[in-house]
């Protein structure tokens, strides 16, 4: 009797737990556009491919992370996508060409249309901005108020929008208005056009800075991305600048970025307070743990916020980015890896035995890595051309071949190509702790690492760093 009282018990339980489960399901006619498949990538960031089937239609359920943000698209014949909120209990039938029409209809259907009408809006706004026939401020004001007209819509229509979507899109859209101005503020300070290039002071005006007056310390906004990526990325830069501004030296900020992550990683300290500062402070340190010359430098500053910050997670997750960094310092040996080549060869870094190796991770969807293999890579290669002993090695962390070959194709790019599927999930990726690229590692003759985040190929540093390996190697 006992058995059956527990078996009926763990079905019960069973049965609760399926009706509490959450779940969304999305039908999709792609029928317009004839393609042999299609993606998704969830709000936790996880690609998946999807075939249609006879009548264009491709059928998604949903589990996870809900409510969250998908996106979904197709590279071929064009490259196209849309962006969907999804919640418990959505029920949303999309017809689309993923390009510039899309209909829905069913559970669901009000939020997605104006987040997709909006999102389109935003782009063509966007892509109409011209640095070349503006001043600095009208592009600062029409690419901020770009996002404040989305803002202002979603206040418009809350009554018939569901409160998650409203509750998240009141916080996100904020955030990335206050994201996108730092971004303008700062590129143009970098620009290479001399013709729109400003001084740090004349962008990050009196303008910029009361718009970051709206800035909130809140940790019940900590479940909103958009707030969390803010908080981490941009606003310690923010207050930085902030500190540069009230001493006049704006213009004249010319330390090392290592010392920059530092600074910020203080001020974060000072003025950041509870959850936020504990995250933030961690994430930053992790960062400067992926980023170091020498992870030993950085081992009182870790052993300090495991002490007066950290969770226990927190501090297991630092202390094993610590140590696998450090089988990644300068003078270790790196990792090895056997690698299919653009000819379809295998290729193994030990093949480069004896020779200065500068290896360049990117991947296709990377601006700034095609940006600095057009202008900067051709100029680095001339620089050695006649030198067989410096290998140029591209290893891309791609997740489609295709797309992967077609870049080289198109940029023309020099080299001995590899291919590491899986982004910074990929084997090699993982091997040598890329998170972000552009990212490169100089290796020297000897088969020891030199440096594991080298400089760009367009700054004049690495033509010293590879010659004074070629010296050092040879000595």
């Amino acid at each position: 009797m006992k058995k059956i009282f527990s078996f009926a018990a763990l079905m019960l339980c069973y049965c609760l737990v399926l009706a509490q489960q959450k779940k969304a399901s999305v039908t999709i006619n792609i029928a317009p556009v004839k393609v042999a498949s299609m993606w998704t990538v969830d709000a936790d960031n996880n690609f998946t491919k999807h075939t249609p089937d006879k009548d264009g239609m491709v059928t998604l359920e949903f589990t996870k992370s809900l409510p969250g943000m998908v996106r979904m698209g197709i590279d071929s014949p064009y490259k196209g996508s849309i962006t969907l909120f999804l919640e418990d209990k959505d029920m949303l039938h999309i017809k689309t060409d993923f390009e510039k029409n899309s209909s829905f209809t069913g559970k669901g259907a009000r939020n997605n249309k104006l987040l997709n009408d909006s999102q389109r809006r935003y782009l063509e706004g966007y892509n109409k901005l011209d640095a070349k026939s503006s001043t600095y401020q009208q592009i600062f004001d029409q690419w901020t108020g770009l996002i404040q007209e989305m803002l202002d819509t979603v206040k418009a229509n809350k009554a018939i929008l569901s409160a998650a979507f409203y509750n998240k899109q009141i916080v996100s859209l904020p955030y990335e208005k206050l994201s996108s101005a730092f971004t303008v503020a700062y590129i143009f300070t970098i620009t290479s056009d001399s013709a729109i290039r400003k001084k740090p002071s004349e962008t990050f005006n009196n303008k910029f800075w009361t718009m970051m007056k709206e800035v909130k310390m809140d940790e019940n906004l900590l479940t909103n991305d958009e707030y969390k990526s803010f908080m981490a990325g941009v606003y310690p830069k923010v207050l930085r600048l902030q500190e540069l501004n009230r001493k006049g030296k704006l213009d004249t900020d010319t330390i090392s970025r290592e010392q920059k992550a530092r600074e910020e990683y203080r001020l974060v300290e000072r003025y950041y307070t509870g959850k936020i500062r504990s995250l933030v402070m961690g994430k930053q340190l992790g960062k400067m743990l992926d980023e170091a010359k020498d992870v030993k430098i950085l081992r009182p500053l870790l052993d300090e916020y495991t002490k007066k910050y950290a969770t226990a997670a927190d501090a297991k997750d630092l202390e094993a980015t610590y140590t696998k960094v450090s089988t990644l310092a300068a003078g270790q040996v790196p990792p090895h890896f056997v690698l299919n080549s653009l000819e379809g060869k295998e290729v193994a870094l030990k093949d480069f035995a004896g020779k200065v190796v500068y290896i360049d991770f990117w991947a296709s969807w990377c601006g700034p890595c095609r940006g600095e293999m057009k202008n900067g890579a051709p100029q680095l290669h001339d620089r050695f051309k006649e030198n067989k002993d410096v290998v140029f090695l591209y290893v891309s962390i791609d997740d489609s071949e295709d797309k992967w070959k077609k870049a080289i194709a198109d940029d023309k790019i020099k080299g001995i190509h590899l291919l590491s599927t899986g982004g910074t999930n990929s084997v090699v990726a993982k091997a040598f702790n890329i998170s972000g690229i552009p990212r490169y590692v100089l290796i020297g003759r000897d088969g020891k690492i030199v440096d594991n985040d080298a400089t760009r190929p367009s700054e004049p540093a690495t033509v010293t760093a590879i010659e004074k390996a070629l010296s050092a190697s040879a000595n």
